[in-house]
């Protein structure tokens, strides 16, 4: 029984969480915006789940090697999940991380450290200091726009 029970478990822990690419995407060496391409999966290309960082999933399609695509372009079987023994959550929620019974999406910000350190990007901010406009610019395209100044009471 016991033997049979370890079994059941390995297996489940192998075949990941079943899904669906919902968009086509881009398959990434890692788990950034920013990683090399490994390939791309096209929509509808049926996928298995292998872990979850931040926003995104590392998944193996069957025909093809795995990568990270976003989480928000995967779709989780609910009616596999619907059919899943206590087993296979248990085995799943080890493996991914997720039992599959709610989806919640969520990415971490930034550390306290992080913000403690964080310096301006002066040539950024250049860049949205020339997309200031001045009081007169405003005028102008108020009176091209035919807009009138109107007086609203603030809400109550």
């Amino acid at each position: 029984m016991t033997t049979t029970l370890l079994l059941m478990l390995g297996a489940s822990l192998q075949a990941g969480e079943p899904g669906t690419i919902i968009k086509s995407s881009e398959l990434k060496s890692k788990p950034f915006a920013d990683a090399s391409s490994s390939g791309t999966v096209e929509a509808s290309t049926r996928i298995d789940i292998i872990s979850r960082q931040g926003a995104w999933m590392q998944v193996k399609p069957a025909k093809g090697s795995s990568g990270w695509v976003r989480m928000l372009n995967v779709r989780t079987d609910a009616a596999s999940q619907a059919a899943d023994s206590g087993i296979d959550k248990l085995g799943k929620l080890y493996k991914t991380g997720s039992s599959g019974s709610a989806v919640t999406t969520g990415v971490k910000g930034l550390s306290a450290e992080e913000l403690q350190q964080a310096h301006p990007n002066q040539a950024e901010l250049q860049k949205m200091n020339n997309y200031r406009s001045n009081n007169n610019d405003a005028r102008q395209f108020a009176q091209q726009g035919r807009l009138s100044n109107q007086h609203i009471d603030y809400l109550p």
